[in-house]
């Protein structure tokens, strides 16, 4: 799962984003069959701490961190991530910000990497990528 999963949970301008994000992340919950990675967690508190309309106070991110993101963090940056994150950004020119989300996804095995911000149907080294607020999603990891 991309940052914007959670980020949309906080924004209630785009309505169809915000309940759709919210549906997404209760599921994931519930489920235990989605996963982020260390890098989702630390780009989503940076935004939450200062891109916010309102931004979070650190006390209250907190709060959601343990609740929310905590339960779903299972990859965390190692040195076979990050080279692996290097041939994904060589091979398929993206950043390698993105590259290290993907390669973290095919770390944790999973099937499907929800993200709006890369290429709809994509698929790397078996992970495919679907845009949520795109496509219907089956069954999730």
């Amino acid at each position: 799962m991309d940052t914007n999963l959670f980020i949309y949970n906080f924004d209630t301008e785009n309505k169809t984003k915000h309940e759709k994000s919210k549906e997404i992340v209760l599921t994931a919950l519930a489920e235990n069959n989605y996963v982020i990675s260390y890098q989702v967690i630390q780009e989503f508190s940076n935004v939450a701490l200062k891109k916010f309309q309102i931004p979070l106070k650190p006390k209250d991110l907190a709060i959601y961190l343990k609740r929310v993101m905590f339960p779903l963090c299972s990859v965390y940056y190692t040195n076979e991530n990050i080279l692996n994150a290097i041939e994904i950004r060589n091979r398929y020119k993206l950043s390698f910000y993105d590259s290290v989300l993907i390669g973290s996804a095919i770390e944790a095995n999973c099937k499907t990497l929800l993200s709006e911000d890369l290429q709809d149907g994509l698929q790397i080294k078996g992970l495919q990528i679907t845009n949520p607020f795109n496509s219907t999603i089956k069954k999730k990891k």
